[in-house]
């Protein structure tokens, strides 16, 4: 089985099969969460691939094994947000609650 990966953004779509009877379009983005809507015919089983994989234990394609491991190792790849703090000029000896070493006693 071959594979095709695709970039996609909100609102884009994906349409598979000779006659486009299966369209697949990214709804949203947030975080490391995409909502996909996929419009099939009826007769077109679809299933995410944990509840495809109950129903089937004997048969889970290799598509769905390469799709957890890419998300494993992109999951990986992601890198968390650094904060940096900085100080305003002129400011070098407030502490960070904004007070100027003063205590006002």
């Amino acid at each position: 089985m071959a594979n095709l990966i695709l970039s996609r953004k909100s609102g884009e779509s994906i349409v598979i099969g000779d006659e486009g009877e299966i369209v697949v379009t990214i709804q949203s983005v947030r975080g490391g969460t995409v909502d996909v809507r996929i419009a099939a015919p009826r007769d077109v089983p679809v299933h995410r691939d944990e509840i495809y994989a109950k129903l089937h234990p004997d048969a889970v394609p290799d598509a769905v094994a390469a799709g957890e491991a890419a998300a494993a190792a992109a999951a990986n790849r992601v890198r968390k947000p650094r904060i940096y703090l900085r100080r305003r000029p002129g400011r070098e000896h407030e502490d960070d609650h904004g007070n100027d070493g003063q205590h006002g006693d």
